[in-house]
């Protein structure tokens, strides 16, 4: 690139000490001051109109709503859950429970004892192996209801099982997977459950077992608080009118969010929380601690579980 560099003074130009340089100099004055008016103009703030905050009217403030004392409320899945005050609470303590190799959690501050709950899903138990690792008692399902049909059928395998569970001298209890939607099924379960119990020495609970089916032909998939509630109390009645001890199982959703607690405070709770140690806020007498647990003569996993309850056989 060729580059062409700008032509230099002459020599002979006049350099004028008069004439229209301070023409030049005062209108260049004139544009600096204008601009900056402009400037000034542009740049100041608009006018505050609206209030400052300690000039809002206390009418406009709007208050947090206060959150929910711990001694007043439970928060179970993110939701706070008001204490109901008529209902027995845990008072077992955390630090009172122990993990052992085995995966079996043990209660070191009092009295309970080892136990499992089984259904035809286990098949072909070794009753003396169960006996001889430390079980004491087994919760057999006795019967149970379709989530989809209504029906009302034994477990295919009770008879073998209380027969075997017996002869190995362990105590039994028994339970009916219900699937009630009112009050007279309840019942209806409850009579089925004493004709296929009936000479057999049952020690432990008789207990009631609903749990809530999701899949879309359930039966009890909607079913309210007040109608599960119902069908419980039901249940026990007839089971207590019979001279056995009526049970209520539940686990943590359904103790929280489901049965209305009051309505069944007078019987006792075996409650499903999978843990080392039970959180649930309110009493229970046994307590379904795993469903992944190993016990001779099992084959597979089972329910282990601890009763702090002596049903008059300790």
């Amino acid at each position: 690139m060729k580059l062409v560099s700008a032509p230099s003074r002459r020599k002979d130009s006049p350099r004028r000490s008069g004439g229209s340089l301070p023409l030049v100099i005062i209108l260049s004055a004139a544009v600096i001051l204008l601009l900056a008016v402009i400037l000034v103009l542009v740049l100041r703030p608009a006018d505050v109109t609206e209030p400052l905050p300690s000039e809002m009217p206390t009418e406009e403030i709007i208050e947090a709503e206060p959150t929910p004392s711990p001694s007043t409320h439970i928060e179970f899945a993110g939701i706070q859950i008001p204490i109901v005050s008529d209902v027995p609470v845990n008072d077992y303590g955390v630090e009172n429970f122990a993990l052992r190799e085995d995966g079996a959690v043990e209660y070191t501050a009092g009295w309970a004892v080892q136990g499992i709950d089984i259904s035809a899903f286990q098949e072909d138990v070794d009753w003396e192996a169960v006996a001889e690792s430390g079980i004491e008692f087994v919760i057999l399902r006795v019967a149970y209801r379709g989530y989809g049909t209504g029906r009302l059928l034994l477990d295919e395998l009770f008879y073998e099982h209380v027969e075997g569970a017996l002869a190995a001298g362990l105590d039994i209890g028994v339970y009916v997977f219900s699937q009630a939607i009112n009050v007279k099924e309840a019942e209806q379960e409850a009579e089925f459950v004493l004709n296929a119990i009936e000479g057999y020495p049952i020690k432990y609970p008789v207990v009631f077992d609903w749990e809530r089916v999701l899949e879309e032909d359930s039966r009890t998939r909607d079913l309210g608080t007040q109608a599960m509630s119902a069908c419980a109390r039901a249940f026990c009645r007839k089971i207590e009118e019979a001279g056995y001890t009526p049970t209520v199982y539940i686990n943590m959703s359904e103790g929280y969010l489901g049965f209305d607690l009051t309505v069944i405070t007078e019987y006792d709770i075996w409650l499903a929380e999978y843990d080392d140690h039970p959180d649930f806020y309110y009493d229970f007498t046994l307590w379904q601690y795993t469903c992944e647990g190993y016990v001779p003569g099992i084959e597979g996993y089972v329910d282990r579980n601890l009763c702090f309850k002596d049903f008059g056989i300790g």
